[in-house]
């Protein structure tokens, strides 16, 4: 009798898995396709709001999408929307004083650039920069700038770079930089070129 309530507790249990296990492939399979579904919208949403735009947008492949990302199509086309006519400011970093009293010849300073997605999110990256200067008509100037960098000064978002260069004007005392990159946000990605001017002071203060 006991083995057989054994045998009997033994096959409960085997049953009880299988119908678990059986369950949960089920519900990734239809997880799965409603992904499937949302992701062929997404594709549709994301031509039209370029198109309507004129900012040139790429959707990511499912498989890079964040779990936050699966939206329904009406939340997608409100984030995506937001996202192509994102608010571009430059915020001055403090990093290097303008007014400084000892001569500078090499410094370093940087600027954070923010792409504010309406009241969703707040996208910041800081580009950075190494600056030379030389004495000219009793102030410094900008002769070169080297080793310049971007990144993600946030967790929202993404940022990958692909180019930077520069140009010196104001005869030296400005220095425009330019990044290149793209920018990523709720599962749509954009081209960007950013431009920052670092202006020089009179002791090479850099800011």
């Amino acid at each position: 009798m006991k083995k057989f309530m054994r045998t009997a507790v033994a096959m409960i249990c085997m049953l009880s898995i299988s119908v678990g296990s059986a369950g949960m492939v089920v519900y990734a399979a239809g997880e799965n396709q409603q992904k499937s579904v949302y992701y062929e919208e997404y594709k549709k949403i994301v031509e039209e709001v370029s198109s309507d735009t004129d900012v040139e947008l790429t959707l990511l492949p499912a498989e890079d999408f964040a779990d936050e990302d699966w939206r329904t199509p009406d939340e997608f086309e409100k984030i995506v929307k937001a996202f192509a006519m994102a608010e571009i400011a430059v915020n001055k970093n403090d990093d290097m004083a303008d007014l400084v009293s000892e001569t500078r010849y090499a410094v370093t300073a940087s600027k954070n650039v923010s792409f504010t997605v309406e009241n969703t999110a707040d996208i910041m990256i800081k580009i950075k920069a190494d600056f030379s200067t030389q004495y000219h008509a009793e102030r410094q100037y900008i002769s070169m700038v080297s080793n310049i960098s971007s990144s993600k000064a946030t967790d929202t978002g993404t940022w990958q770079e692909t180019g930077s260069n520069y140009l010196l004007i104001d005869a030296g005392r400005t220095a425009q930089i330019s990044v290149s990159g793209n920018i990523s946000y709720g599962g749509v990605s954009q081209e960007k070129i950013i431009t920052v001017e670092f202006y020089c002071g009179a002791t090479g203060g850099v800011s």
